[in-house]
């Protein structure tokens, strides 16, 4: 008798109490889901313009230039949306001025979804063409690579890559100009994944930098989110590209000497540089909801 009274209060009580603990459950899994218990969740999220390079002397001078605002250890409060048919950031930097012969590094944060806009298999994270003149970092379907330009009729497709798709991934690129050659190489998430080596060739026509599109109008358009672009003119070692990446996806440039231009597209497509090089969006959306993908290393 006292067994099957033990039985009964057993049952009852996980009537009473079972509900609650599935509820919990269920709270605890779309908690999960949403992020909160991520290494990230609990890290400060900057608004835009929190960190900002300051130049005493004005645009392109090196004196004195330092970091100015919260600059370490923090996450972009937005990044920038890309619909894969009419979005773009256009800059009025034109880079390399008039040649190859300059040394670069570009450092971008990129998810992509892996499908650009109709009828196009590569579309541009990074684009300096001018239909056949320049250069760009471009997203596929299957892979991504970055190209010299020689002239409107010939190119060059100097490295091709694969990343991973609806995952955040940094992508730089150093290009170095030696003895009349160039070494372009390709780095994501830190590690060294292409390079290649060819004659350098002069860009006669240099066109402004585009974010988010290549080749206007051919309407290669990215599609996916774009964060922390950054552009200097020289080459950054192999130790300084690991530490960018270390530094996450809010990172500050790390050479601030050799800094063309920082666009880090938290909530708008300002330089932040100090060199004026802002950007005007079109079609451009800044979302706050961007850290599934994203790991920070």
């Amino acid at each position: 008798m006292q067994v099957g009274i033990r039985a009964q209060s057993a049952m009852e009580y996980l009537m009473t109490y079972g509900w609650a603990i599935l509820i919990i459950a269920v709270v605890l899994g779309a908690l999960f889901e949403l992020g909160v218990f991520s290494g990230t969740f609990f890290m400060p999220h900057v608004p835009p313009g929190s960190c900002h390079v300051f130049r005493p002397y004005g645009p392109g001078t090196v004196g004195s230039i330092n970091l100015e605002g919260e600059c370490q250890g923090a996450l972009p409060q937005y990044v920038a949306e890309f619909n894969g048919k009419s979005s773009s950031i256009s800059t009025p930097l034109v880079f390399p001025p008039g040649s190859s012969e300059t040394n670069f590094t570009l450092a971008v944060w990129v998810y992509t979804t892996g499908v650009c806009s109709t009828g196009n298999f590569y579309c541009g994270i990074v684009d300096a063409d001018n239909g056949g003149n320049g250069w760009g970092l471009m997203s596929g379907q299957t892979t991504s690579d970055f190209w010299i330009l020689k002239s409107s009729t010939s190119g060059v497709q100097d490295m091709e890559f694969s990343i991973l798709h609806s995952s955040w991934t940094q992508v730089v690129v150093t290009y170095e100009v030696k003895n009349g050659n160039y070494l372009a190489s390709a780095y994501v998430n830190g590690a060294l994944v292409d390079t290649a080596t060819r004659s350098a060739v002069s860009l006669p026509e240099p066109y402004p930098l585009q974010i988010g599109i290549a080749r206007e109008s051919s309407g290669m358009v990215f599609n996916g989110s774009i964060s922390n672009v950054q552009l200097y003119n020289a080459t950054l070692s192999s130790n300084s590209v690991s530490s960018l990446y270390g530094e996450g996806i809010g990172g500050a440039p790390i050479n601030l000497k050799n800094l063309v231009a920082w666009w880090p597209l938290n909530g708008n497509a300002n330089d932040y540089s100090g060199n004026n090089n802002d950007g005007t969006a079109a079609n451009v959306v800044y979302t706050t909801n961007w850290e599934n993908g994203y790991t920070q290393p």
